[in-house]
Parts: C-alpha cells; sequence; structure tokens
C-alpha cells in the first residue's frame, strides 16, 4: 500500500488531451476518483454488534462493521471515475461535435 501512495504521489497532474487529426481534434480526458478505508471494529462481543469504529469509517459500528471484527472497503468519493472522448470540426459552414463519456462506480466490501 505504501508503494502505491508513492507512485500515486508522484505521478504528474490529470489534465486531457488534444489530438489534431486534418481538419479534426479529438479530446480525452476524464477522473479516477477512489479510495480504501479500513476501519477496525471494536467493543462487543464476537457475535454481537461491535461499540466503536476506529479509522476513516463513515456512520456507526453497524454499518461500518457488520457485526465483523474489521471492514475493508474500496469506493469512490462523491463523484465517479469519468472518462470523455470528444471531436469537433468545422465542415463547411457548420461546426461539427461529439462527445461520448462514460462514469463508473467502485464499490466493494
Amino acid at each position: 500500500i505504501a508503494a502505491a501512495a508513492i507512485a500515486a504521489a508522484t505521478l504528474p497532474a490529470a489534465y486531457a488531451v488534444d489530438i489534431q487529426a486534418g481538419d479534426w481534434t479529438v479530446s480525452v480526458g476524464g477522473n479516477i476518483n477512489a479510495f480504501y478505508t479500513q476501519s477496525e471494529c471494536k467493543g462487543g462481543s464476537l457475535n454481537g454488534p461491535a461499540s466503536a469504529v476506529t479509522g476513516a469509517a463513515i456512520g456507526d459500528a453497524a454499518l461500518a462493521c457488520g457485526g465483523k471484527k474489521s471492514s475493508t472497503v474500496v469506493g469512490n468519493g462523491l463523484l465517479p471515475s469519468y472518462l470523455s472522448v470528444g471531436a469537433k470540426s468545422k465542415q463547411g459552414d457548420y461546426d461539427v461535435g461529439a462527445v461520448v463519456g462514460i462514469g463508473v462506480a467502485a464499490a466493494t466490501n
């Protein structure tokens, strides 16, 4: 995990890429929005609900732990990860363009 964090910290800032192809301009852009959360559940019995949660858990022990000793989740934040591809050109007197975007949510438990 530490190696992944160091690698991510050394990446350049994200930006869109524009490619010129004849009269057309093709644009590619997007973002990656995901995080890893680990919660340790303390208190209660092994078969009963936890009474306290430590870590970056959002919500109470029942939501974060579901009766387990610990919980790990990979999920996205308020916005999904997103990829967009667009193309535009001037054809005669008309501006022509199209954009296709795909947004995906990540959730594991």
